[in-house]
Formats: structure tokens, sequence, C-alpha cells
């Protein structure tokens, strides 16, 4: 599933932390080591039955 992210407020960008559709090891980040997500009104492919966790 295609999903939409909102601009942050503050102009930052949002990280994603968690993705349990990725391989072990690359499915949760550790603090300090998050993925950020690029560009005003990104969009992240979420997999079926998966959870994603982003943090602003």
């Amino acid at each position: 599933m295609k999903v939409k992210i909102p601009p942050r407020t503050d102009g930052g960008s949002w990280l994603r932390i968690v993705d349990t559709a990725l391989s072990a090891g690359d499915d949760f980040s550790e603090p300090g080591e998050e993925a950020p997500l690029e560009g005003e009104g990104a969009t992240y492919l979420a997999a079926p039955q998966s959870v994603v966790v982003l943090v602003g």
C-alpha cells in the first residue's frame, strides 16, 4: 500500500525506525541509524501485513 506522508510542521524529515517487511537486520533501526524519508509530500510503500513506524 502506498502511503502519503504529510510534511512535518517544523520542516524536518520523518525517520523510519521499524518496517517489519524488510530483511532481518534492516527491519529495526538502532538509535541514530534511522532512515530518513526525503522530500515534501513523500510516499512510503508499506507491504501487506507489515508494521511501519516513523518518528519526527
